[in-house]
């Protein structure tokens, strides 16, 4: 098993648990973003920036214990 710090942002934040800005969570070693995703019962098809331990990174990357990772939606801007 493995943990990684969790944040999200925007609108994504309603599915942080306890209204929590930064949780952690465990998940089975060589997880990906996408498997980490589906547990937190996120709509996988509107997570569109990915950032881990501060670089940017696609939906395949496999997390490491410790990760720091912060999910982003679509945001729209002008």
């Amino acid at each position: 098993m493995i943990k990684v710090k969790i944040q999200l942002y925007a609108w994504l934040e309603k599915f942080t648990p306890a209204g929590e800005k930064i949780f952690e969570i465990e998940l089975q070693l060589d997880s990906t973003v996408l498997d980490l995703i589906a547990k937190l019962n996120l709509p996988a098809e509107k997570v569109t920036l990915i950032i881990i331990n501060g670089t940017q990174q696609k939906k395949k990357a496999i997390l490491r214990d410790g990760d720091e990772v912060k999910l982003f939606p679509l945001i729209a801007g002008g």
